[in-house]
């Protein structure tokens, strides 16, 4: 994948997944700084997965994905470190919504990209 290429070699890591049900497994296992949010994604679309994450971080919780059919994660010891010891967390989490028609940079997800 070119953009993964990319943002390696800019020296940004990122999570690739195939469609929205594992972009919010994702989302609730691990901070992001991004997301590059594919609309056309099979299973539950970007705009339904933006949803879900905008739910959480309104609430604090997971309710409205676990209603999706989303079980929530348990995240890694290392995300639960980096969650506490960052201000992210209150931040909203920017993400961009992209078309199928970009093929490239579709259901990409990167982590410390704006470090």
């Amino acid at each position: 994948m070119v953009t993964k290429s990319m943002m390696k070699r800019l020296g940004h890591t990122m999570d690739v997944v195939s469609n929205g049900v594992e972009a919010v497994r994702a989302v609730q296992s691990c901070s992001y700084d991004l997301i590059l949010m594919d609309v056309c994604m099979p299973v539950m679309n970007g705009l339904q997965a933006t949803q879900l994450i905008r739910s959480f971080e309104e609430t604090g919780n997971w309710d409205a994905a676990i209603k999706a059919g989303i079980e929530p994660r348990v995240p890694s010891p290392a995300s639960v470190q980096d969650r506490q010891s960052s201000v992210h967390h209150h931040k909203r989490i920017p993400i961009i919504a992209v078309s199928s028609s970009l093929p490239i940079i579709l259901k990409i997800l990167m982590p410390h990209f704006l470090s």
